[in-house]
């Protein structure tokens, strides 16, 4: 028969023995088996008392289990051979040790939560560039399952290529340095995306104990980007034109004009009444002013194209508001205003 040889009192009060089954000098293995069984203490485990005593008495090899008293307490069962036959278990309370990995559990899922919270693709790697952590938003990016990633090194998951011109920023994070780094890819209906890869340097005090990659999407940006682009080239474009066509109808204007000039010199060099010679003149001065004015013209382009300069001359200011008065009399003659 299997009968009890030595216990202590933490096993009594651990597991809530009352002394009745101890008054016998060596109390039979089955009737602490009978008493666990009557209050419910293996609770569905559907095993009757012979069986568990039957069970016993085979060779005992070592074993390790867990489980939870009718009063909530968690104990942890070893049981070990001893050399000359029986046996010895030992129970040990874990409720602190429970308590621990409860808080480490939900730790975990918090630290989980926010990761994947994280709106956009992150992932940890080792200092072996081995995944550690990868949110859903990097999963999805990758186009993985979590056990394709996990345990993984870059060089397994990037294409050769790919691997080959992330691997300097991969390896200068590795060396404490932020890294980033723009890449676009070919997503599955065809359209093409742009990134930034952050690469940040896991630090542990003096130690790199990895880097972790954040993925950001600059696709819309992008897209603005060139549209700004293409809009400032159009604008560019159309102030070029502009500036060609200001050019192009002064040089139109001026050759007639310029004929117009050397016809009034040689109509001066004729014999002309004074009044005659009067008019001659006058128109030879608007003539010139309009000259002036296709001048300016050419400057305004000129100073567009950021070549204007200053090219000062001494002037009558007499002659000048002469001049001025000859072009504004046509315009004024059927007005009261006198010039």
């Amino acid at each position: 028969t299997l009968e009890l040889v030595a216990s202590n009192t933490k096993y009594r009060k651990l597991l809530g023995f009352p002394d009745e089954l101890f008054k016998p000098a060596n109390p039979r293995f089955e009737d602490f088996i009978r008493y666990n069984t009557e209050r419910g203490e293996y609770g569905d485990m559907g095993q009757t008392v012979e069986a568990i005593v039957d069970k016993a008495r085979l060779p005992a090899v070592p074993h390790r289990f867990e489980r939870i008293r009718p009063n909530g307490l968690p104990v942890e069962v070893q049981r070990a051979p001893m050399p000359n036959g029986g046996f010895v278990t030992t129970y040990t309370d874990i409720s602190e040790r429970k308590q621990v990995e409860l808080a480490l559990q939900q730790r975990e899922r918090l630290m989980r939560l926010v990761i994947d919270s994280f709106p956009g693709p992150l992932a940890h790697w080792d200092t072996d560039m081995r995944c550690t952590i990868a949110n859903r938003a990097y999963r999805e990016w990758m186009e993985l399952d979590p056990e394709q990633m996990i345990g993984r090194t870059q060089q397994e998951l990037l294409d050769p290529e790919m691997y080959a011109r992330n691997k300097p920023f991969i390896l200068a994070a590795l060396q404490g340095e932020v890294q980033r780094v723009e890449r676009s890819r070919v997503i599955a209906n065809g359209n093409v995306r742009h990134y930034f890869l952050h690469y940040l340097p896991d630090r542990d005090g003096e130690h790199i104990r990895g880097f972790i990659s954040v993925v950001v999407d600059v696709s819309e940006m992008k897209q603005v980007q060139l549209q700004l682009q293409d809009r400032t080239a159009q604008a560019e474009q159309a102030n070029v034109a502009k500036s060609q066509f200001l050019a192009n109808m002064s040089h139109e204007i001026r050759t007639p004009m310029n004929a117009i000039l050397g016809m009034l010199a040689l109509l001066k060099k004729t014999s002309l009444t004074s009044r005659q010679a009067d008019y001659a003149g006058k128109t030879e001065g608007a003539a010139r002013s309009l000259l002036g004015l296709l001048n300016d013209i050419l400057d305004f382009s000129k100073a567009e194209a950021g070549k204007m300069t200053l090219d000062p001359h001494p002037f009558r200011m007499d002659q000048l508001l002469r001049n001025l008065s000859v072009i504004l009399s046509a315009n004024a003659g059927g007005k009261n205003i006198e010039v």
